[in-house]
């Protein structure tokens, strides 16, 4: 499980979309959460699994890498949930 130092905003879905976009230069912990994605997703065919930080509170979820459809770039999508509280 990687767990991305960011702080993400979630749609009300619950669908997270992180896009390395070529135009902007990523940099800090964004910089840091697209590596470890790409390492992640490169030893696991493509599929990691995610623990992030939003607002209200953490989540945790599997994203996959999709090819980028504008732009050659990487484009993980997936699905996250909040982590039950013990």
């Amino acid at each position: 499980m990687v767990i991305l130092q960011g702080r993400y905003q979630v749609s009300p879905t619950k669908r997270l979309t992180i896009s390395a976009e070529p135009h902007k230069s990523p940099e800090g912990a964004f910089l840091l959460d697209l590596q470890a994605l790409q390492q992640a997703c490169d030893l696991n065919e493509g599929h990691c699994e995610i623990q992030i930080s939003t607002l209200y509170g953490v989540m945790r979820g599997t994203l996959v890498e999709r090819p980028g459809r504008r732009f050659h770039h990487r484009l993980y999508e997936g699905h996250v949930a909040f982590v039950p509280q013990a």
